[in-house]
């Protein structure tokens, strides 16, 4: 994977050939970590177990934008879990749009927010309450769209159904689609600027993305930089998601 620029200390966390590695940003070594895939949302929160239990282990859990609970399954007895947004099965009913979160101020030791700030119009308000509600720890995820778009113009037949996923024009109004077009170096700055603001320290940003340990992995990435005629880092086309774990400041 091409280098993305990084904050100091960062490290770089490298996998098996053919497998997900991980792009770290910190001054800390990997503490988050699981060799685990998922696929769908069932399986993603398994990842999300797997990989992030020593902050989860015995803590109040708030999950925004819950959908059908899935996380609830595999947490440990000591835990305790409450899921809100709209759609889905949530414990609770909340429209992250309107207004606050209901909850006072430390409410959850952990606050989870998983592909869900990108839908929001209210992006920067409802993060500011994540970190608000949260005792210790915030956990988000982002995707990095970009990757789809890029997909998309690879894409040498397109069925006409088929607009660009999220940002395409669809023939009927949809449910839902994402309100921010941005890539996963756009979505490490805002969340490093806007963690600092609500008094949030960064413990750890990783990155989804292929191995490039083949050449023609490494080819591919420079030679779609140079169609484009762009300085940009190649991992803004073909990054994953971004998981970002955040800690509450001391004082």
């Amino acid at each position: 994977m091409a280098a993305l620029p990084q904050s100091k200390g960062s490290v770089l966390h490298q996998g098996e050939p053919d497998r997900p590695v991980l792009k770290l940003y910190g001054a800390t070594p990997v503490s988050f970590h699981t060799e685990y895939r998922y696929h769908d949302r069932a399986s993603k929160a398994k990842y999300v177990w797997e990989k992030y239990q020593s902050v989860l282990r015995g803590a109040r859990i708030l999950d925004v934008g819950a959908d059908e609970c899935h996380l609830k399954q595999h947490l440990d007895g000591e835990a305790s879990y409450w899921g809100i947004g709209l759609g889905g099965s949530p414990d609770q009913e909340v429209d992250l749009e309107q207004g606050p979160l209901p909850f006072p101020d430390g409410a959850f030791d952990c606050v989870l927010c998983l592909d869900v700030l990108e839908h929001l119009e209210a992006i920067h308000f409802v993060f500011d309450e994540l970190c608000r509600v949260a005792k210790r720890h915030v956990i988000i995820s982002l995707p990095n769209p970009w990757k789809e778009l890029w997909s998309a113009m690879r894409c040498k037949v397109r069925p006409a159904d088929r607009p660009t996923k999220f940002y395409g024009l669809p023939l009927e109004r949809p449910d839902d689609r994402h309100r921010w077009f941005f890539n996963c170096d756009e979505a490490r700055r805002f969340i490093e600027y806007r963690a600092d603001k609500c008094g949030m320290r960064v413990l750890q940003i990783d990155v989804e993305g292929e191995s490039g340990n083949h050449w023609w992995k490494r080819w591919r990435r420079r030679w779609a930089v140079r169609w484009l005629r762009s300085d940009l880092p190649a991992d803004v086309l073909f990054a994953g998601t971004l998981w970002a774990v955040l800690e509450k400041s001391d004082g």
